[in-house]
């Protein structure tokens, strides 16, 4: 087919796209049959800073697609870009893009439930699919042009009205008043470094914060300093830094807006991050385009702070915040963070609506509410993608989880949330290696804690030498060691013979030291084939401690080789002692005896050796308690310390 205006052909690569616009000539063309029909001129697409064009390929979650169509819509930031995809499974799908931002979405069925806009209010919460979504956006649009195939075309070229929710796990929902029935899109918002992107109309490189060809070198239009605008065609703003001229981005000529920023040339002149320094993160290189000073007013005290502006010309915008010296990263949070809600006579977990005024809960974190700050821009200098002005305000919601912090800036028409980090000193050197940065003052709201830090590099160790301390303690390391007091390999045994002969015959032994000491008897055998039917008796000589005659008493029967150890707990020190052994060698009675006895006498002696001996004191658990004491102390001052440093950081706070 050829364009029935210029004649150049034309081709369809989706089945589901009636409509294209010729390249050639900006005409818009509807497919019939085989046949297309001219509907007319279209207005050429506007630079807005994209690196996606016709032709452009990616995949995400597997699919590949290719972007065959776009239409370019503008509203009060700037432009905004709606991809029509071509899936490599036939499908069709949408990518929208503003300010490096990215929206992959399809169509749904039925977009019923969204039908009157009159329902919706900012922060509101709506269930759809089984899940909770708030509405973040409101905001006035307009079709500005059309490129490519496409499924179909606003005719009315009024602004129109749409929605953006979004839910807690980054998904995306748009409903579109284009037509007087409510269109609904279901979709995820995505990373720039997630799709893949090849075909661009400039090298993916993010390491290259703004490659050249896309800068465009500018002078002010009152003092005739020398600009570089670095985000042509997404930048809306310009103001000076030399004489604090506000300047159209917008317009090749810079258009003069009037000296809106009063001296914003000391902003450029004293902000410890001058306008051009490239700061390296993770992600990639970025550039210092502007800066902004704000405010806030609290029980009559005036409070100020700086924000940065970074840009990368791939993966949009990023914001360093300056505050007595301490600097923060932030970036735009995806999904919403979740917040106790009360549903029925419940509580649950739920995306949070208006920020609450007590805490949030995002990937499993808690971040407790810090402030809340009604916010006003006094000066800025540099670039911005939206016209700022002295008179715009929002409301800040603060909540902190150090290092981290989140924030939610709320205006008329929209609630933005983004994630900061807190940068140490050694996380400013690798960002902007270019800068000595000084010492901050006084403690941040997402400042970490030193003290918490040390007090838990200090407790392992702590913990580990305690469970050593018990382990030497309980071994009795440090008690006197045990003493054997009588240890024979044979045995005198008294044959048949009767406790008072026995006691008169065994062997005595004393309870050497102080206090009161166990003693463990140890009695052993190897008679082989020989029996012993006996026992063996320990008595004391003190009737008092004696208790009846005697002390012990252990029964030993039968042959072969035999081991029996008993302690004898708390004996008092100084206490004589008696162990006798007595009993019958041979069989029992009724059995004749297998091997006879080597004397018949009453006393022999046989293979029945034992062992007398004191065991260790009680565990000496005094070094434990000194050890213990002595290692309180520095928990106490580090316990201290910590508490010292969230008393300053609270007490800048809504609650201090």
């Amino acid at each position: 087919m050829n364009c029935p205006s210029c004649g150049s052909g034309i081709g369809f690569r989706s089945e589901r796209a009636p409509y294209t616009v010729c390249s050639s000539c900006q005409t818009m063309l509807l497919r019939k049959d085989l046949n297309v029909e001219a509907l007319g001129k279209v207005a050429e697409c506007q630079m807005d800073g994209t690196a996606i064009q016709l032709g452009a390929e990616g995949s995400h979650d597997g699919k590949a697609f290719q972007v065959i169509g776009r239409i370019q819509l503008k509203y009060a930031a700037g432009y905004w870009n709606e991809w029509y995809l071509l899936y490599s499974d036939g499908t069709n799908g949408w990518m929208g893009e503003a300010l490096g931002q990215f929206f992959l979405s399809t169509e749904e069925p039925d977009a019923s439930q969204f039908a009157d806009y009159s329902q919706y209010e900012l922060g509101a919460s709506i269930e759809y699919d089984g899940k909770d979504w708030i509405v973040l956006d409101l905001k006035t649009v307009q079709v500005h042009t059309f490129e490519g195939e496409l499924p179909f075309v606003v005719s009315d070229q009024n602004p129109y009205r749409t929605i953006d929710l979004r839910n807690a796990e980054g998904e995306g929902l748009t409903v579109d008043f284009s037509d007087a029935k409510a269109s609904l899109y279901k979709g995820r918002w995505v990373r720039f470094s997630e799709l893949s992107l090849s075909g661009l109309n400039r090298e993916p490189d993010t390491s290259i914060a703004i490659p050249s060809s896309q800068t465009v070198p500018v002078k002010c239009s009152s003092c005739g300093a020398p600009h570089e605008i670095s985000a042509p065609g997404r930048s809306q703003l310009l103001v000076c830094q030399y004489c604090g001229t506000s300047l159209d981005a917008t317009t090749p000529e810079l258009q003069d807006l009037g000296r809106l920023m009063d001296r914003a040339e000391e902003i450029a002149k004293w902000a410890k991050i001058p306008i051009g320094t490239l700061a390296q993160l993770p992600d990639g290189q970025y550039k210092v385009i502007g800066m902004m000073e704000n405010s806030c007013t609290v029980d009559g005290r005036r409070y100020s702070w700086k924000d940065y502006l970074l840009y990368n010309h791939l993966l949009g915008y990023r914001w360093v915040n300056e505050n007595n010296g301490h600097y923060m990263l932030f970036e735009q949070l995806y999904e919403v963070p979740l917040a106790w809600q009360r549903k029925n006579l419940f509580f649950s977990k739920a995306p949070a609506g208006m920020p609450p005024r007590n805490f949030l809960l995002d990937k499993g974190n808690k971040f407790r509410h810090f402030s809340t700050s009604h916010v006003v821009v006094d000066r800025v200098v540099g670039e911005f993608y939206w016209r700022v002005s002295t008179a715009e305000r929002s409301v800040a919601y603060d909540y902190v989880n150090p290092p981290e912090m989140i924030s939610a800036s709320t205006t008329q028409d929209d609630i933005t949330w983004t994630r900061g980090r807190y940068l140490d000193k050694e996380s400013l050197g690798t960002i902007f290696p270019s800068i000595e940065f000084e010492k901050p003052t006084g403690v941040a709201p997402a400042q970490p804690n030193p003290w918490d830090k040390a007090r838990k590099a200090y407790t392992a160790p702590v913990v580990l030498g305690f469970l050593v301390a018990c382990l030497i303690t309980m071994s009795g390391f440090f008690s006197p060691e045990g003493q054997v007091l009588m240890e024979k390999e044979s045995a005198q045994v008294l044959q048949g013979a009767s406790q008072a002969q026995g006691a008169s015959a065994g062997k005595s032994f004393k309870i050497p030291g102080e206090g009161r000491r166990s003693v463990a008897v140890t009695i052993s055998s190897d008679l082989k084939d020989r029996w012993f039917d006996g026992q063996a008796y320990i008595k004391s000589t003190s009737s008092r401690f004696n208790r009846g005659g005697h002390f012990l008493m252990i029964d030993w029967k039968g042959k072969g080789t035999k081991k029996r150890t008993v302690i004898i707990p708390a004996v008092p020190a100084g206490e004589d002692l008696n162990l006798t052994f007595m009993g019958n060698f041979g069989p029992p009675k009724g059995t004749p005896p297998i091997v006879a006895p080597k004397d018949q006498s009453n006393a022999g002696e046989i293979d029945l050796s034992y062992k007398v001996q004191t065991l260790p004191s009680n565990p000496n658990y005094g070094m434990l308690i000194l050890y213990i004491m002595a290692a309180l102390v520095p928990f106490g001052i580090l316990g201290s310390r910590k508490s010292s440093f969230e008393k300053k950081r609270w007490y800048e706070s809504d609650y201090g």
